[in-house]
């Protein structure tokens, strides 16, 4: 087999030396044109290895169009590779040599891209749903993802139009790229000493399901409020408050130049932040930032960023939330791979709470499935995936003192990825709301 330090030596004779202008010029929209996305699920340490340094190599990952969609971590665990057909037939004899034999989930990415685009442009109206002034239609909203304009007029017109409950929207900072931080605070009003939940979604560029399920859920609770016990029992415990866009600039860029990206839109004074711009703002948050999982390379999709809080976006979350606290439960809204995180993710260790969080999780994974049939696995972040640092979740629980901090790594298990259809944005709302009200009540009746 071949290991870390061989495949250094090979990869530079296939593809010699670092190539700016191929890697970072930002021209029109990206395409991925025969692009695929390849399965690995490594037996053995040293297909582990190979995957990890592989995984590791950033200046060949960018030279050559590779990008790992879910990372190497576990032994039996996927490995999800999207490759150009450069790098798939240039890596293949690497493949056999580490008797890895991958299967195809994805055989071109641009044709999952373009019958995306398709359904937008069929669906998708300048303002939201109409004629300026025309109010929204949310059954035409919850047909395909939505743009950030349309985002937030839907959260105005929420606020101004309900008269059943107590809504507010507020602006709590400003993105890198000057876009609205917009939350929506939900309350019956009942009391004003009643408890908190965070959630917040789109914090990967790229993950649209994320904000499309947030969308679902605010529309849920102020729609069917004083209609459906189950919403009325979740109103009555708690206040909740939802940011459905915490990435403003990395959600628009991924419709309108590349679908595929992941980060920020920041710019940094390092040696390589001009050209390569943006910082992983999952990786950006300052409890354990930079121990693990993440990288000091600007150009990286895993890239920590300067200090941690460098992004507007993670420093305006984690303000607010720490103002306004105490919180009984934070969460975040991921894709892909039908997951329910706990932390750590920075350590395999295992927190404090861990017992009774996994309880919460399980059970409401299971209420969950109930509907669909859709399975979700519960664990720890670290044992489940693999080691990443200065997440959100580990913040919450860490620093913010948040004992039920969840991430919900959302549909599907690869067969689409991130490029999840359209007809998938209702029942992935339907469940993880009954998921989200189980978790309600079991937290409600033990603390």
């Amino acid at each position: 087999m071949v290991n870390g330090f061989q495949l250094l030596l090979v990869l530079i004779p296939l593809f010699g030396s670092f190539s700016q202008s191929q890697c970072f010029i930002e021209d029109g929209y990206k395409r991925y044109n025969d692009y695929s996305v390849l399965r690995f699920i490594p037996t053995n340490v040293e297909q582990l290895k190979f995957l990890y340094d592989l995984a590791h190599n950033e200046t060949f990952l960018m030279e050559r169009g590779v990008d790992f969609w879910t990372a190497p971590g576990n032994l039996n665990a996927s490995v999800d590779v999207m490759l150009s057909p450069e790098a798939r037939s240039s890596l293949a004899p690497l493949f056999k040599s580490n008797l890895l034999n991958p299967s195809v989930m994805i055989d071109d990415v641009q044709r999952r891209i373009d019958a995306e685009n398709e359904i937008k442009g069929r669906q998708s109206f300048p303002f939201p749903f109409g004629l300026r002034g025309s109010r929204p239609n949310t059954k035409l909203f919850f047909n395909t993802y939505q743009r950030y304009d349309t985002i937030m007029a839907m959260l105005d017109d929420m606020a101004k139009s309900n008269d059943k409950l107590r809504l507010s929207v507020e602006v709590i900072g400003k993105s890198f790229e000057g876009r609205d931080l917009k939350i929506i605070k939900i309350s019956n009003g009942a009391s004003n000493g009643k408890r908190k939940i965070w959630i917040d979604a789109g914090l990967h560029a790229r993950e649209w399901i994320g904000p499309s399920t947030a969308m679902y859920f605010i529309n849920k609770l102020v729609t069917s409020a004083g209609k459906d016990e189950a919403v009325d029992q979740i109103l009555n415990k708690y206040d909740i408050v939802i940011l459905p866009l915490a990435n403003p600039d990395g959600y628009e860029y991924t419709h309108t130049t590349n679908r595929m990206w992941r980060k920020t839109r920041s710019q940094t004074n390092s040696r390589w932040g001009y050209i390569c711009r943006g910082t992983d703002p999952n990786r950006n948050w300052s409890y354990k930032w930079g121990t693990g999982g993440s990288s000091s390379n600007a150009c990286s999709d895993i890239f920590a960023g300067p200090k941690p809080f460098s992004e507007p976006e993670t420093k305006a979350m984690s303000q607010y939330i720490l103002k306004n606290g105490p919180w009984d439960m934070y969460i975040s809204f991921h894709s892909y791979s039908q997951l329910i995180l706990l932390p750590w993710g920075w350590t395999t260790d295992l927190p404090e709470h861990y017992n009774e969080m996994y309880r919460v999780a399980e059970k409401a994974a299971t209420n969950l499935k109930s509907l669909y049939g859709t399975t979700f696995t519960v664990g720890s972040a670290t044992n489940l995936l693999y080691v990443a640092s200065g997440g959100s979740d580990d913040w919450a629980y860490g620093e913010a003192g948040i004992k039920y901090s969840y991430t919900f790594e959302l549909r599907d298990t690869g067969d689409h990825g991130f490029v999840l259809p359209e007809e998938f944005i209702k029942p992935t709302g339907e469940e993880t709301f009954l998921a989200f009200k189980t978790m309600c009540d079991e937290i409600y009746q033990t603390s």
